[in-house]
């Protein structure tokens, strides 16, 4: 352990209980509190496993995590990627293929897991085929996405916010409206 503000670790363990939650008490301000700036810079972000590769999605646009429902209604004139429609919390809502969505990977299964996202007023659900861990994401270390790669059309590249640790990081104020664009329009131009 180290010294506290010229305390030996030896006076420390000297002291009693009550002078040292005292100690404590006094010294416990002396940590500055992570400014709002600072927090706008790092965030938590989910990493989803994906056919071709993971992605990160924060963990602020996420409301739920669920096993994937095998109960969805299917609706004419949607996108390959919409699966249909999942019920949730006595809502319906898009079950959006995230895989076939960003990769164009069209993964027959429903099995995995479903991320109930929401981002303003728009809720959806992304089925993806697993999730992993979650990563503390320094928005100076995320690199600006170059090009199209394997891992998402070109089509989608405006919801990459960039590239964290060789992982493309969504943006979800662009991935949620867009894809309610794209749904609007298939069902208009059908």
């Amino acid at each position: 352990m180290l010294p506290l503000h010229g305390l030996s670790t030896t006076d420390l363990e000297q002291m009693a209980d009550e002078e040292f939650w005292n100690y404590a008490r006094a010294h416990a301000d002396a940590v500055p509190p992570i400014s709002s700036k600072e927090r706008n810079y790092q965030d938590q972000h989910l990493e989803c496993e994906l056919s071709r590769g993971n992605c990160l999605i924060p963990l602020k646009a996420i409301v739920e995590v669920l096993p994937s429902s095998q109960h969805y209604t299917l609706l004419p004139l949607i996108p390959t990627w919409m699966r249909g429609l999942v019920a949730w919390r006595s809502e319906a809502i898009p079950l959006i293929d995230l895989d076939m969505y960003l990769c164009g990977v069209n993964s027959s299964r429903l099995s995995g897991m479903l991320l109930i996202a929401n981002y303003i007023n728009i809720t959806v659900g992304l089925l993806v085929p697993g999730i992993g861990l979650t990563t503390t994401v320094q928005f100076e270390q995320v690199d600006p996405p170059v090009g199209p790669t394997v891992f998402y059309t070109p089509i989608r590249a405006g919801v990459i916010r960039g590239v964290y640790a060789e992982e493309p990081v969504l943006d979800v104020s662009a991935l949620l409206p867009d894809l309610v664009q794209q749904i609007g329009m298939a069902a208009y131009y059908g």
